[in-house]
């Protein structure tokens, strides 16, 4: 049996990658216009030339917070992945119920519905009670796991923090 926990917001690294790439073309092309500029333009201290010169740096002025954004992303999705690992492995086993369970609508790929909405209820070990939402769990894994309205379903809670926790689902 093989044990392995979903991983919601798969799309976000995807997201983060395109961003850091998205900067770093922009921040190439700066210093490649720069030295364009710097080679080819005459050097007099003309205002033409000044703003001309001050053109390539442009780019990096609009690449630089896609690089910021996506290194910031990439972070964070580090950090929730370790979270995830960290309760997996000590984290406290419990059963949750499904409360709420459709397929996301505004995500759609190739004539397709990838993710679907999962909400569940569970209790920590003092009886209060949680409540989680995730909008972007793998509809594949839920219909092979029977997922719906009502169902109990195997999860586990950080020891700390008992508002943090995943799903664990058990396959062959």
């Amino acid at each position: 049996m093989l044990t392995f926990i979903v991983k919601p917001k798969k799309s976000r690294f995807m997201r983060s990658k395109l961003l850091v790439i998205a900067g770093i073309i922009c921040i190439v092309v700066s210093v490649y216009l720069t030295l364009l500029f710097y080679y080819i333009l005459p050097k007099d201290d003309s205002i033409n030339n000044v703003i001309l010169h001050s053109m390539g740096g442009l780019p990096a002025l609009i690449g630089l917070p896609f690089l910021i954004m996506g290194l910031k992303e990439r972070a964070r999705n580090k950090r929730e992945k370790k979270m995830r690992l960290y309760i997996l492995q000590t984290g406290i086993s419990a059963k949750a119920i499904i409360t709420f369970y459709d397929k996301n609508w505004t995500i759609r790929i190739n004539y397709k519905y990838p993710y679907s909405v999962v909400e569940y209820t569970y209790k920590d070990q003092n009886g209060n009670k949680y409540r989680n939402r995730l909008n972007e769990f793998p509809t594949e894994a839920a219909i092979r796991s029977g997922f719906q309205a009502g169902v109990t379903i195997p999860i586990k809670f950080d020891r700390e923090d008992s508002s943090k926790s995943i799903i664990v689902i058990d396959s062959l």
